[in-house]
């Protein structure tokens, strides 16, 4: 955990307690497959890869899970509050296209290297270190 500073600390210790044993069941319908929910962006078949690398990934991480309904349904989000685990497994995710729906900050869409099919870019401006700034013409092709 060394390096990871303030923020990182205080995320991983808010996890630090749960355990998968821990965590609730999160099935809509239990007359479905685990995997499988009902409105999910994504087909069983996906679903059922998403479950597996779930709980691989909740195996290797018992101290950190990631919730699991928003991934079976084909969303996610990445930002800089991620731990590296975590976001590392939400980008093989979408680069396998098992997310369908990614929400992302700026900085973050700005240097990922996944080319998603459409961008909604919900504001043209963002905070900065001086109040809000209107977000450049290179930036907005980045992101796009």
């Amino acid at each position: 955990r060394g390096g990871e500073g303030e923020k990182g600390r205080e995320y991983y210790e808010a996890y630090e307690a749960d355990t998968p044993q821990n965590v609730p069941d999160q099935s809509l319908d239990p007359g479905l497959p685990p995997a499988y929910h009902p409105g999910s962006l994504l087909t069983p078949s996906e679903a059922a890869t998403v479950s597996s690398l779930l709980s691989a990934y909740n195996l290797a991480h018992p101290r950190c899970p990631v919730p699991a309904l928003p991934l079976l349904l084909g969303v996610s989000s990445h930002h800089a509050g991620l731990l590296p685990p975590h976001r590392r497994l939400v980008e093989e995710l979408f680069q396998r296209r098992l997310v369908k729906v990614l929400y992302a900050t700026t900085t973050v869409s700005a240097g990922m290297n996944m080319p998603a099919r459409s961008c909604v870019i919900s504001s043209l401006s963002k905070r900065g270190d001086c109040g809000f700034e209107r977000l450049s013409r290179s930036l907005l092709l980045q992101m796009a």
